[in-house]
């Protein structure tokens, strides 16, 4: 009997496939999440601006500013983004530039966090919780806390709400005219997060700088500034296509691949069934071929066997009568022992066609193994350049005595064909395992072919050029019967028998 190969290439295949699926999921989506595009924004706020032209003046009139706010990725090097921050106000009616400030921000691309130091985000993550959020963010210029406010709806879209406070923080670096003084600054934000993708949609700002002289606070800008109905609008379609991108990229991409592995696994699959069944069925064919042969064989042995066998049995006592005449000649008693072989192995081949062909139901008796091993050996005529060792034990076994010692011929006379005709051993061992009976047959002639170790149980096949192919096809029936094993292994040729004790114990 073949045994089941294991299906190595759908176990590779699915392998493959949850790598490339996990892959996906685990290390493309986030890359593509974070991308560097994702880091780049630009706003566009209205708002007032009041200020001073000098400290301890009186601050102008509210002036309408239109503030643009932009990031930009310039570099990247490795993980490590290079981001331009600026932002610009300019007065709405003179188009004149009131204020401008530039920072360069180095961003990890796979946290989103600030590279010196990682606790701070520069911009919210995708998939937003509700909790608190530390930002560096580019429009308060400073290290905040975004406080979750709670959820609001703008357009049908959920967005969270985050407030921010940012008190005396020193700001004096983009207020050079005011140096040697140190310009403070104190904050306040609110700004609504599409949660999906992390985009801000709202942002309101409002702010007092201010210098301490002898304890007073001298205001010299003050002002507050909101996203534009048109920059809300068009940030909002910005987070709900990136949102749907999203999608894309945590479902559909995920399912569209376990779809095609699935049609690529079942069409393997189909294929490989298709070829395991065309190989059954050329299988059934090459077995209702030997079968018919085999009955063939059987119908023609049943009518021969009484023919052979009954002038076999005429020569044989015959030559019996004439080797043990004193009155015969040394010469022809030379030649009694070539007709007696010549003989046996004669009947040793009808024998292996009938054993096979002609099953019969087991007669059962209680026996020593070792006996069934003398009355074999003794069956056979063992040539002189032969030696036979034995290693046996007296355990007794539940078989039918006669099948298990054809068995034992049957091996034992293949032995002495493979010796032939050089000098040899073979070498019979029985010992009990547990609930069986072990014999091993070995013996010191020329190994089995190994393209032959698979098939040497198969019916009609044979490495002898004058051998039927059924005689140990015939031993494995046999110890089929006796729900028993049978296997052959060579260095040195070595025929394996495992019996049960009692044939009631399987």
């Amino acid at each position: 009997m073949k045994k089941d190969k294991k299906p190595w290439g759908l176990i590779i295949f699915s392998i493959i496939a949850v790598i490339v699926i996990g892959s996906w999921t685990l290390v493309a989506t986030q890359m593509l999440k974070n991308s560097p595009t994702t880091f780049e924004t630009v706003q566009q706020h209205i708002g007032e601006v009041r200020y001073a032209g000098s400290i301890g003046t009186e601050l102008s009139e509210p002036i309408i500013s239109n503030d643009f706010a932009k990031n930009e990725v310039i570099k990247q090097n490795g993980n490590i983004l290079e981001i331009e921050s600026s932002y610009v106000v300019t007065n709405v009616i003179t188009s004149e530039t009131i204020g401008e400030n530039e920072n360069t921000y180095f961003v990890d691309v796979n946290t989103g966090k600030h590279a010196d130091n990682n606790q701070w985000y520069f911009k919210f993550p995708p998939n937003v919780q509700k909790q608190n959020y530390v930002l560096f963010h580019p429009n308060m210029g400073v290290p905040a806390m975004f406080v979750f406010e709670g959820v609001k709806d703008t357009n049908n879209v959920e967005l969270y709400k985050f407030s921010c406070q940012s008190m005396r923080d020193d700001f004096s670096h983009a207020y050079e005219k005011f140096l040697p003084e140190i310009v403070y600054g104190d904050q306040t934000c609110v700004t609504s997060i599409e949660p999906v993708t992390g985009k801000t949609v709202e942002f309101t700002i409002s702010w007092d700088l201010y210098v301490i002289r002898n304890g007073e606070y001298i205001s010299v800008e003050q002002g507050e500034s909101e996203t534009t109905e048109f920059s809300e609008s068009t940030l909002l379609q910005s987070a709900l296509d990136t949102k749907q991108l999203f999608f894309i990229y945590d479902f559909v991409v995920p399912v569209f691949l376990v779809l095609v592995f699935v049609s690529v696994f079942f069409t393997i699959m189909y294929i490989n069934k298709s070829r395991e069944r065309g190989q059954i069925i050329i299988e059934q064919l090459e077995e209702m071929q030997k079968t018919e042969k085999i009955t063939t064989i059987g119908h023609l042995a049943s009518r021969l066997a009484h023919d052979i066998r009954n002038p076999l049995s005429v020569i044989q006592m015959t030559t019996d009568i004439l080797n043990n005449n004193p009155e015969i000649s040394e010469k022809f008693q030379k030649y009694a022992g070539s007709i007696t072989e010549s003989i046996q192995r004669i009947s040793h081949q009808v024998n292996n066609v009938l054993d096979y062909v002609q099953q019969k139901p087991l007669n059962l008796t209680k026996i020593p193994v070792s006996k069934i091993i003398e009355s074999a050996e003794s069956s056979i005529k063992i040539p002189e350049n032969i030696t036979i060792e034995k290693n046996t034990t007296d355990d007794e076994i539940i078989c039918d005595y006669h099948l298990i010692e054809i068995v034992i011929i049957n091996i034992i006379t293949n032995a002495i064909y493979a010796i032939t005709p050089e000098k040899g051993k073979i070498k019979i061992d029985t010992k009990r395992e547990h609930k069986l009976i072990k014999i091993e047959i070995s013996n010191t002639g020329e190994p089995i072919p190994e393209e032959s170790l698979e098939k040497i149980f198969e019916p009609l096949y044979t490495t002898k050029q004058e051998g039927t192919g059924l005689g140990l096809a015939s031993c494995k029936s046999i110890i089929d019967q006796h729900k028993g094993t049978i296997s052959v292994k060579n260095n040195p040729t070595t025929f394996i028998i495992n019996l049960p004790r009692n044939q009631e114990d399987t």
